[in-house]
This record gives structure tokens, sequence and C-alpha cells, in this order.
């Protein structure tokens, strides 16, 4: 959904208004209050067949009083489309993702190009041109800052830099041993320590917080486990998705598994190393307007793609972010590719600023 933003960032440039979405119930933090998106329809459960599902006939109920008009439809699913029906939106209003065949190049170049699509209803005459490179951004809103201060301070850590680490994900946390063979998210906690006591190292003064949700902890603490710094806390379970959004915001950086917070950090401009398992980066990465991300990728054909990436490579790329974050350009531009090889193999690639 982070991604999904680009989207509704062009859409907002092209009819210079804000646009409406309809998303998962749970999505509804990350996206209220950002200035592009309008009202918020939200949907609980489509698991249920529409005839049993109550939800379902709310969710249609709103949206039909809301009146037809122009949908961009980001989902291929026979459901997502149904229920547009439903609603009262003949289908001519419909600009679809499954009318679109895969390209070439990342997702949100994909969404841009369903960006500039326009539904056959729709007077093409109202859309504006909108700027050829969008990415996606969220904004933290004032009283989420002021939040995550109080919640920083109350444990003694509002005058320190903050370093985030984000070492779970839902893959990596589900029953069964971490290291079993599915698990292509996989880096050995060992690894994580000697990461984070060389960070310590190099920023004394920091407090790295290792994030994820509630059952998170269980790997974050066998992390610490390991660890030599004292200043390294495991706060899984207490990082709702606006309070994530604010310390992004005020963090020098990131360390992250290909997950969801590593997407929010970069759409907040947080500098930002994330590494790579099966999924292709050049798909998938994060990307940002203001902030430098480093993607390192293992090796997608092993049964552990992560154990490719040592902890060295991950201190070399979170140098480059560093030193591009404090001394590098401020200027905000469209995003190239900087493909590199270290020694130890691993593939590498820094999306920065084309001004860089």
């Amino acid at each position: 959904m982070v991604i999904l933003t680009a989207l509704i960032r062009a859409l907002r440039q092209r009819f210079d208004t804000q646009i409406d979405v309809a998303c998962g119930g749970w999505l509804r933090p990350l996206l209220e209050g950002q200035p592009d998106v309008g009202r918020i329809y939200s949907l609980y459960t489509r698991q249920l067949p529409y005839a049993l599902n109550p939800q379902q006939w709310l969710f249609v109920q709103r949206l039909r009083a809301r009146g037809p008009g122009p949908v961009w439809i980001c989902q291929t699913d026979q459901v997502s489309h149904e229920l547009v029906r439903r609603a009262g939106y003949d289908p001519r209003w419909f600009v679809s993702q499954r009318d679109f065949p895969p390209i070439p190049g990342h997702y949100v170049d994909c969404l841009l190009r369903m960006a500039m699509a326009t539904p056959p209803m729709l007077d093409q005459t109202r859309a504006s041109v909108m700027a050829p490179r969008v990415a996606p951004k969220l904004l933290a809103q004032p009283k989420w800052r002021d939040e995550a201060r109080t919640w920083l301070a109350q444990r003694g850590l509002e005058r320190r830099p903050i370093i985030l680490i984000q070492a779970g994900n839902k893959r990596t946390m589900r029953l069964g041993s971490r290291r079993r063979l599915r698990n292509k998210k996989y880096w050995p906690e060992q690894r994580w320590a000697e990461v984070i006591d060389r960070i310590h190292a190099l920023s004394p003064n920091a407090a790295i917080l290792l994030l994820g949700v509630a059952f998170e902890s269980q790997l974050n603490r066998a992390i610490l486990h390991h660890v030599r710094t004292s200043t390294a806390f495991d706060v899984a379970g207490d990082i709702p998705m606006q309070r994530l959004i604010a310390l992004c915001e005020q963090a020098i950086g990131m360390i992250s598994v290909d997950t969801g917070p590593a997407h929010v950090a970069a759409a907040v401009g947080c500098p930002l190393v994330v590494m790579f398992g099966c999924q292709d980066p050049n798909f998938y990465a994060p990307r940002s307007e203001t902030g430098p991300v480093e993607v390192i990728s293992g090796d997608r054909t092993a049964d552990h793609p992560l154990l490719a990436i040592t902890p060295d490579a991950v201190l070399a790329a979170w140098d480059r972010v560093r030193t591009h974050s404090v001394g590098g350009d401020s200027e905000i531009g469209n995003q190239t590719l900087e493909q590199g090889r270290p020694a130890s193999g691993e593939r590498t690639c820094c999306l920065r600023p084309l001004s860089s």
C-alpha cells in the first residue's frame, strides 16, 4: 500500500483534487491525514461470499452513496471489480490493473502508467499533465510527532539520535524454526547483532530500536542476546503505524529486510539499507523522493538467499546512505539505479536523486 501512494499522488496531480481510497480497514492509520487522500472507504474482509458478508454490504452502500465516477482498481481479482459494479459504477468508469500487461521496470512505473490512463466515460480534457516521475510519499502529522517525542521521553531517549532495525517479517515469524527452508527472509541473529554492535561503535550516542509487531519480539530478543551494547532496545509490539511514520521521519536511518516498514521509511525520506532475498528489487525495492536507499541482494537461487549477505556489506551500505544523507545533494529529482559488486559477491544497488 505504501507503493500505491505513488498512484494516489499522480492522480492528485492530474486532477488537482484529493483522491478517495477504498482499502482494507487496517490501512486507515497509514493513509488518514495524508494530504493527497480524501475519504477512506474501509473493507475489512473479502473472504466470505457477498451474500454472507455484511461488511461488503456496508462497503457497497457507502460507495453507492458517494456516486459513480472514475475509479482506478489496483486489484486483479474478480471480487474487487464486482463490488464496485454493485455500487452502481459502470465499467466504463474503470481503469483496472488487470488490463495492463506487466512491463519491465519497477512497480511504481507500472502504477504511473495506470495513472496516465483515462476511463472512457471521463472527458480527457479535464486531466492535467502530471510530473513524469512520482515516488511514494508519507507525511507525519504534528500530533504523531508529538506523540512519538513523548513516547521516546518516557524511555529517556528524547535527546538521542535514533536508528531503526527491522529484522523480522510475517514470513520469518511463522510457526517453526526461523532457519526453515521456506523462510527466504531469514538473516541470522548473530549477524544482526554484529551489525548493531558495529553501528554502536560508529554512533555511540544513538539509541538503536528493534521494531516489529508483538510476535516479532521473540526474534528481537534473540538478537539482543548476542549484542554487547546496552543502547539497543526491543520495542516490538509498541509501534503502531502512525508512531512508525513519525519515528522514521526522526531517525537517522533504518536497516531492514524486504518488508513493509522499509517502504514506510523510504516514503518518509529516512536513509535506508534494505536486504532482498527471493524478490526482485528491480520491481519491489523501496523508492524515495528525498532519502537515499541502498539495496543489497542475496543469492535468489539459494535456499536461504540472505545468507550470501555479510555484515561487512550491510555496514558498507550503511556508510554510503549516511554519507549521502549528511553531505549529499538535497535536490529532489528522478531516481536512477547504480549497480556494483562488492568483493564478497553480494549485488547492491543505490537509488538516489539524479542530481547526486
